[in-house]
């Protein structure tokens, strides 16, 4: 038995700036085919560079007063050996070396993040796939929020289809324990293509939608192939059936 199924899309990955800047480059347009690592967004650098900066002597600065904090709590140290300090004045060294010593983990963290966010200021392909178009122009202000993506990558390797399967076959072949988790996990189907040529990979059912429509009493299940030429495009009608064994 044959279904018609639609192709879509398995996984999509939105671009979108982990600061807010100015966009300096896009180097990508609607369609274009890119590889994992390709350079698809440049921001101006400028003042997350300076943020690197201040974060980079703010820690400098932090290690040299843990250096004094330290070098202190050494003389009071040799000094209490002698009972020549207070017990108040030593700990108030101990306290402010702790204190020192959290200072500089902090602009460590702050240089760290500061370092993260200028790395981010060129963004890549997290994946081989399909561009969107451009979502924002060069030289446009983008600001972190919901609505920030600058541009989706589609991943077409591997790619679903999702097809329509009658209620009663479907209810019928679950009571005589035909389809369980582990038959779907095995089972192989078969794609034509509109030409009418068979499709070279097989693919694999991979869910069944929880709820099945109300007016067609039809169920859906999504079935997923490999698509390393990227021959299925996402809204291509095709017809499924199982393969043979």
């Amino acid at each position: 038995m044959a279904f018609e199924g639609v192709v879509e899309i398995a996984h999509a990955f939105d671009i979108t700036p982990a600061a807010d800047n100015k966009i300096l480059r896009l180097n990508f347009i609607e369609g274009q085919l890119v590889d994992k690592g390709d350079l698809l967004v440049e921001f101006d650098p400028r003042f997350i560079s300076l943020d690197a900066d201040y974060a980079a002597a703010a820690e400098n600065k932090a290690k040299a007063q843990l250096s004094l904090a330290r070098d202190k709590l050494e003389r009071l140290e040799r000094l209490k050996e002698n009972n020549t300090i207070s017990v108040a004045d030593y700990l108030t060294a101990v306290h402010d070396m702790q204190v020192a010593e959290a200072d500089l983990e902090l602009a460590r963290i702050t240089r760290r993040r500061a370092e993260i966010l200028l790395e981010d200021q060129k963004l890549y392909a997290p994946f081989s796939g399909q561009m969107s178009s451009p979502k924002a122009n060069e030289g446009a202000d983008v600001e972190v929020g919901e609505d920030s993506a600058i541009g989706t990558i589609y991943r077409l390797d591997p790619i679903n289809v999702r097809f329509d399967f009658p209620v009663a076959m479907l209810i019928s072949r679950m009571q005589s324990g035909a389809i369980d988790r582990e038959i779907l996990k095995k089972l192989r189907i078969e794609l034509q293509l509109p030409d009418g040529s068979i499709y070279e990979h097989t693919g694999r059912a991979l869910s069944a939608r929880p709820y099945i429509n109300e007016a067609t009493q039809m169920g859906t299940i999504i079935a997923q192939f490999p698509n390393p030429n990227y021959i299925l495009r996402p809204g291509l009608r095709v017809t499924l059936r199982r393969a043979a064994e």
